[in-house]
């Protein structure tokens, strides 16, 4: 009997690229289509394996030719994949909120908050990307009055180009950012305007928030900390003078 266990443990990487290899047949179907979601396919997937025998332990396992034939088995039943993204790394039992809640009472950031990252649905392969996909990267916000250190959020950008930068098998992505621009010729007048293509690493909304709650409550404590220090140096002139 195959080990249909590890090959269910596994099937993250086996769908990598389902989703782009996955078209519709030439053959003339006209049933309504079977809706493919991440519970339909772990147990389309062991049904796989056991009927060709596959096991993830053989030596000789190929990835490619076992993803290209469970491809095959998928479309022959007519499944469409409308609702799975097999970009993202699935999170399994995972409470809605629960990580980033937890960042409330965070005052330090440590390597103990490793854990959190892999409860975070993250981009498990972004070669898989394409121009006109939405993402997240993390956006600087310049210090205000009212918080005078600077901040993040999370920002949606469009990917207008993709290049392999050659290094690693690394992939480049560009977008385009907007910024408001002041009128020279009429006052109060705004317009928006495209700045040069911006480079950046693109990320899951939900890891962009995890991100920038982080890198806040890194910033703060900076703050916190400086000012702390300003005025216990206040206090020790004062009882010198």
């Amino acid at each position: 009997m195959p080990e249909t266990k590890d090959l269910k443990s596994r099937w993250k990487d086996v769908l990598v690229a389902l989703k782009y290899l996955f078209k519709p047949s030439n053959a003339t179907n006209n049933a309504p289509k079977k809706i493919l979601d991440q519970e339909t396919v772990e147990k389309e997937l062991e049904e796989f394996a056991k009927i060709k025998g596959y096991s993830a332990e053989d030596p000789n396992f190929d990835l490619d030719k076992f993803q290209a034939e469970f491809t095959q088995y998928l479309k022959d039943k007519n499944y469409t994949f409308k609702a799975i993204d097999t970009s993202l790394i699935p999170v399994e039992n995972l409470n809605d909120g629960n990580v980033l809640t937890s960042l409330k009472n965070v005052r330090k950031i440590t390597e103990d908050l490793n854990d959190n990252v892999t409860e975070l649905s993250v981009f498990l392969d972004t070669t898989k990307m394409m121009p006109g996909l939405v993402c997240y990267v993390v956006e600087k916000i310049a210090p205000t009055q009212k918080k005078p250190y600077v901040t993040y959020r999370p920002t949606p950008r469009v990917i207008t180009s993709i290049h392999d930068n050659g290094v690693n098998g690394g992939t480049i992505f560009f977008t385009y950012n907007h910024k408001l621009s002041k009128s020279q010729n009429f006052e109060g007048v705004y317009s928006v305007v495209s700045e040069e293509e911006a480079i950046y690493s693109p990320l899951t909304k939900e890891h962009a928030d995890y991100i920038c709650k982080l890198l806040n409550i890194q910033s703060k404590q900076v703050y916190i900390k400086h000012m702390k220090e300003l005025a216990k140096q206040k206090q020790i002139a004062q009882h010198v003078k």
